[in-house]
């Protein structure tokens, strides 16, 4: 069957670690390991919360600056050194925007609702995804099957006929399990290669989806 969609994470495959000088500085001054503060992100306790909408960002980031020993109200300090070392994965974007007018497009991510402020306000990617599933909005998160399968509903395309990227190897497994292709991002070289594969062995008479 022709593949008809592609569906993409967002942090780690089309916003990207660029330069984390900023924030290694700020690391070492305070004792912290190379992406510490990640680290301490990952293992707050309202973390999962955050990414499931029951907690917003605010309470997260006040819970990581006690944990790292600085003062919760500077919460907002955090939240920006953090996004000073990510960038948008240009060359990634500029390929699905090629891809857009053939292939119907979807964004799913593990995230705060902030994401959804990432890509519309400050990325204005809103023209290239037809579809955006973020977990806190949703109250469910990868690799829940239902928030595939919502995803799937809503670009109104079977899973046989869908790429999944995704960072998470965990996450791409649970994709294949359903049915559809999987692609592992480890570059974006290496995903576009791969990608470009899976769409030339399932051609079809290619013509923009919106005619």
């Amino acid at each position: 069957m022709p593949i008809q969609a592609i569906i993409v994470d967002f942090y780690d495959v089309l916003y990207c670690e660029k330069d984390s000088v900023s924030l290694q500085i700020f690391e070492q001054r305070h004792n912290l390991p190379e992406g510490g503060l990640r680290q301490a992100m990952s293992r707050s306790k309202y973390f999962r919360e955050a990414r499931l909408g029951r907690v917003d960002g605010e309470t997260l980031w006040r819970d990581v600056a006690q944990h790292i020993g600085t003062s919760p109200e500077e919460w907002r300090t955090l939240v920006s050194l953090s996004e000073s070392a990510f960038g948008l994965n240009e060359d990634l974007v500029a390929f699905f925007e090629r891809l857009h007018p053939y292939y119907k497009m979807a964004l799913l991510s593990n995230a705060t609702p902030h994401v959804r402020h990432l890509v519309t306000q400050q990325f204005h990617l809103s023209h290239l995804f037809d579809v955006m599933v973020i977990s806190a909005e949703e109250g469910v998160k990868k690799p829940d099957p239902e928030s595939y399968e919502r995803t799937l509903q809503r670009l109104q395309v079977p899973a046989a006929e869908t790429i999944f990227v995704d960072d998470d190897q965990d996450y791409v497994a649970t994709a294949q399990a359903l049915g559809m292709y999987g692609v592992a991002f480890h570059t974006t070289k290496q995903a576009m290669t791969d990608i470009d594969k899976l769409l030339q062995s399932n051609e079809r008479e290619i013509s923009p989806q919106n005619t």
